[in-house]
């Protein structure tokens, strides 16, 4: 079956990891359906009670809990990733099975009226930008659903379709195929742009890799070599010998200083919690200082993420960064990091212990540094807050929960 498909939408090879990328994007959009859904048969619900119409107001009252379950699933589908695609195809099929019966239980129109194809025409449409699955499974469950409102027909018939249903039959069917090609077409577009997302970050990564095997290792041999005329020099090239010696030292500092500070940030995106503890305390492992960290221990057994943002993610690496290197400058003896993670807000406070176990007051110094108008502006870029107390010098950052994904 995949095979006679291939011939009427040509495709791709497929990799899983791309695959996923669109389905996730999908069944995170999801909720604009089941909203749209719940409003629109909710409404019918209360039209049909008022008609006094049972069977149609059963089948509107099922749809409408169909579309609950759309919204539900597009809020907790992280939950539930594995079979979550599949659920709501199966949603899908029955939400217009459904629709497909309440055309033969419509007391003002004839189930063959071209009016009742309306509606399904305008699922069909909508599910073409919003179906979690292959082009090949779209194109089959629709032509199932097709089928299955000819033999409708023909049974509510009598055994015979009716004249007025072949010619529906003019409009439906191209409309269809048009559906079909349109869904191939959005399905390949998304699928290409998530491919090329995961092909770019994984070049970025050969790239940086690349970089530090070619690029470092002759600025390593620069060095070398400099050390070596050093060793036995001649007087008119020691000042050019000290200038290009400290020119590659810079330079392969630099490089690994990237490297590291790319890692970082992955470790940090990954799990933000466990990646900051490690971060900050080799950080202060090497300044001969120490940090303590006082959180919710429930916390350390929930995985939070930072969402998949390298602007977001690089913010709240820079933010960390300069608010410990202030510390590690000016302050003195043990650090403490408090953290609190509420339902609207995730509340930093930072607040640096001298050797005697009170406050110190010098966390910042005036004009050094980014200084607080910089470190401000960070904060503000988030959509946080930044309150300051000079004594004795404690930081409170408040930032919002949007930038934090939660995986139990």
């Amino acid at each position: 079956m995949r095979r006679i498909f291939s011939r009427f939408f040509p495709s791709i090879p497929l990799e899983p990891i791309s695959i996923y990328a669109v389905y996730s994007e999908i069944l995170s959009k999801l909720y604009i359906l089941g909203i749209a859904f719940g409003f629109a048969y909710l409404q019918s619900v209360y039209l049909e009670w008022g008609f006094h119409n049972p069977v149609n107001f059963f089948l509107s009252l099922f749809q409408s809990i169909v579309a609950i379950c759309l919204l539900f699933i597009s809020i907790f589908y992280r939950r539930i990733f594995t079979w979550a695609p599949p659920l709501v195809r199966v949603l899908y099929f029955i939400l217009v099975l459904l629709e497909i019966e309440t055309g033969f239980h419509d007391p003002n129109i004839v189930y063959f009226d071209p009016r009742n194809w309306l509606t399904i025409i305008a699922i069909m449409w909508v599910c073409s930008f919003f179906y979690p699955g292959r082009v090949w499974q779209f194109v089959t469950e629709w032509s199932i659903l097709f089928f299955f409102y000819l033999t409708r027909v023909h049974y509510e018939n009598g055994g015979s379709i009716p004249n007025e249903t072949w010619r529906e039959m003019t409009t439906i069917v191209p409309l269809f195929f048009v559906c079909f090609f349109l869904h191939h077409w959005w399905f390949r577009t998304r699928y290409t742009s998530a491919y090329r997302g995961i092909l770019l970050g994984e070049k970025k990564k050969s790239f940086m890799q690349d970089t530090h095997d070619s690029i470092g290792s002759h600025l390593t041999e620069i060095m070398m070599i400099t050390k070596k005329m050093e060793s036995s020099p001649k007087p008119d090239l020691m000042e050019d010998l000290k200038k290009l010696r400290q020119i590659s030292d810079n330079a392969l500092s630099q490089l690994r200083s990237q490297l590291v500070e790319d890692d970082q940030k992955e470790i940090l995106r990954t799990s933000f919690l466990k990646g900051l503890r490690i971060l900050l305390k080799q950080r202060y492992k090497l300044a001969g200082r120490n940090i303590k960290f006082q959180w919710d221990q429930k916390w350390n057994e929930t995985n939070i993420r930072l969402v998949d943002n390298n602007e977001i993610i690089h913010n709240l690496f820079m933010l960390f960064s300069e608010v410990t290197s202030s510390d590690l400058k000016y302050g003195q003896g043990t650090s403490i990091l408090k953290l609190s993670i509420e339902r609207e807000s995730i509340w930093f406070h930072f607040s640096s212990l001298g050797n005697d176990g009170s406050k110190t007051d010098h966390f910042f110094q005036e004009g050094d540094g980014m200084g607080e108008t910089i470190l401000i502006s960070r904060v503000e870029s988030l959509g946080g807050k930044l309150s300051i107390s000079k004594l004795p010098y404690t930081i409170q950052i408040i930032l919002p929960p949007k930038w934090f994904e939660w995986e139990n």
